[in-house]
């Protein structure tokens, strides 16, 4: 890929500037797959943690229904 820049010179003249960005753009390639690539395992990590946190309140609510019960028999 190229960039092409147009400098006006003179009223009748101008000069043209080409620039290879064929490296630039791969490397933000590879920076947006990489970004891409965290993202996914970030929501995949979120993901656990919450159905981690349900789990332990879930285990909490069991536990105190059963106190709760345990104080109402005794």
């Amino acid at each position: 890929s190229f960039f092409i820049n147009i400098l006006p010179l003179t009223v009748d003249r101008f000069a043209l500037v080409f620039r290879d960005i064929t490296e630039t753009k791969l490397k933000d390639e590879k920076i947006r797959a990489a970004l891409y690539e965290k993202e996914v395992m970030l929501r995949e990590i979120h993901h656990r943690v919450k159905n981690n946190l349900q789990l332990i309140s879930s285990f909490i609510s069991i536990e105190m229904q059963k106190m709760l019960d345990g104080a109402k028999k005794g």
